[in-house]
């Protein structure tokens, strides 16, 4: 064999294994950085389905469910539909629509209220959440409506069904 021959049958010398090891590491440093800004953008950003889960942790926690179900309306600027077992009112003035939520969902405040069941549902940027409380041996099923309103849910209605 000519020494041309053996020259290319020759595994690569060693001057070529740094840039390989070099290549691999650079490759690899890349995406352990793009992993990690996804993982950090997941982590920063709230979605729908997460800001709706806030308002149905609020319901389960207990207290004042009403009150703090009111802070997430914004009666001068969105009308809220209040429905009571026949009629409905659109309420825009935010002391008139505190005293009726408090009526409409009572049975979230009753002392003895307990929540048997609490279903979400999120279809494009509306949100509902209904709910069967049993207070003072009734059962009552509510429902709250929300709209998406930039970062957050604005309650648009509240009823008690049946």
């Amino acid at each position: 064999m000519s020494p041309a021959t053996t020259r290319a049958l020759s595994l690569p010398t060693d001057d070529r294994v740094p840039e390989v090891k070099t290549v691999v590491l650079v490759v690899m440093a890349a995406l352990v950085v793009l992993g990690a800004g996804a993982l950090l953008a997941d982590m920063l950003v709230e979605t729908d389905r997460e800001r709706l889960d806030e308002v149905v942790a609020l319901l389960e926690a207990g207290g004042d469910r009403v009150d703090r179900i009111a802070t997430y309306a914004d009666a001068e600027r969105v009308p809220v539909a209040i429905s009571d077992r026949g009629g409905t009112e659109r309420m825009r003035d935010a002391d008139l629509l505190r005293d009726r939520l408090h009526e409409v969902l009572a049975p979230l405040d009753a002392s003895d209220a307990e929540i048997t069941q609490i279903t979400s549902t999120l279809d494009g940027d509306r949100g509902r959440v209904t709910l069967r409380v049993r207070s003072g041996g009734e059962v009552n099923d509510l429902e709250l409506s929300l709209r998406r309103d930039g970062q957050t849910f604005l309650l648009v209605g509240a009823r008690r069904i049946g």
